[in-house]
């Protein structure tokens, strides 16, 4: 009988660890929750402000789901340049933004650790030198908010638009 249990504990833990997370393509279904979202990152893109996008499609622009890194919290985080090309578990509040779903990635605790481990960013790297409205900003809304006081030609947009 213990055999038995072992036997079907192992089969079904790690069906419930994957079952946790959703498909990063079903996270617009899940706006304002607290969700994990897999995929394959395709690639990260660090646009000027020092800000990293994770697209998980080819096309960016098509992709219904993104992961958004802000600066300075890079530290907390490691170097997310490591994640391109691999399938990760991201946990945090799935938010509308551009009329897609994003998470923004705050902490290394938010990346399911048994998969991966990130390197500490480069000693060259000094979120200091991003542009002081980046260095305290918490959200996208923070950002929409800080940018009405930017001329018009620092709107954010996403590296491959340039």
């Amino acid at each position: 009988m213990n055999q038995v249990r072992r036997i079907l504990v192992a089969l079904l833990l790690p069906s419930l660890s994957t079952a946790a997370c959703i498909p990063f393509d079903q996270a617009r279904n899940h706006l304002d929750e607290t969700q994990c979202v897999t995929g394959k990152v395709i690639r990260v893109q660090e646009a000027d402000e020092g800000i990293r996008y994770l697209d998980f499609c080819e096309d960016y622009r098509l992709c219904t789901f993104t992961v958004v890194v802000f600066p300075h919290d890079l530290k907390k985080i490691g170097d997310v340049r490591q994640l391109a090309g691999r399938v990760v578990e991201i946990s945090g509040e799935i938010k509308e933004y551009d009329d897609r779903a994003e998470i923004v990635l705050e902490s290394s605790k938010q990346l399911n650790s048994r998969l991966m481990r990130l390197s500490p960013l480069p000693k060259s790297f000094d979120v200091r030198l991003c542009p002081p409205i980046f260095r305290k900003m918490q959200s996208r809304t923070d950002l929409q908010i800080s940018s009405l006081d930017l001329k018009p030609s620092r709107v954010l947009t996403h590296p491959a638009d340039r």
